[in-house]
């Protein structure tokens, strides 16, 4: 971790980059709403590309999306997808997935399009 004071006179001489997780008004409201949309993202780009997340009701929810495996070779499937960057786990015939506020949409993307092309 490093710290780094800039007067009020520096600051406004720069742009930062890369929100950290205090940067909103209200931060962990903030954190809660992106993680939720991308998390509706996610399990409806997964319906889409035909592998159906558990579902659940609504307040059940959280970040955390678990998709059966059905006959696929779990161990195979996340060593693929790991191969390609993509962290997740299998835990009770499922692929379990999680998102945050640092994913992007496109993170959405590349993992449906790795799914689609792992043969499983």
């Amino acid at each position: 971790m490093g710290y780094c004071y800039l007067s009020p006179a520096v600051q406004r001489r720069f742009t930062p980059v890369n929100a950290g997780w205090k940067a909103g008004a209200v931060p962990l409201e903030t954190i809660y709403a992106r993680n939720r949309e991308l998390t509706a993202k996610l399990r409806g780009t997964l319906a889409n590309a035909g592998w159906n997340a558990v579902d659940l009701p609504e307040p059940n929810q959280s970040t955390i999306v678990s998709v059966p495996l059905g006959g696929r070779e779990p161990a195979r499937l996340v060593g693929v997808l790991s191969e390609q960057g993509i962290v997740c786990a299998e835990r009770d015939g499922n692929l379990r997935l999680s998102v945050h506020f640092y994913n992007h949409e496109d993170d959405i993307d590349r993992l449906v399009m790795a799914l689609a092309s792992s043969g499983s």
